[in-house]
């Protein structure tokens, strides 16, 4: 079993909001690689 200190980080706002739940979303699911300025809409 592998133990992970809990950490946070406090995200910039964006004028999209859409963009902010993308950003959340995929550090949960380790897939931010897939982020992309087009990947939210």
């Amino acid at each position: 079993m592998i133990l992970t200190k809990p950490s946070f980080e406090i995200i910039e706002h964006t004028p999209n909001p859409i963009q902010l739940i993308e950003k959340a979303g995929r550090t949960c699911y380790k897939s931010e690689e897939k982020i992309t300025d087009k990947s939210a809409n």
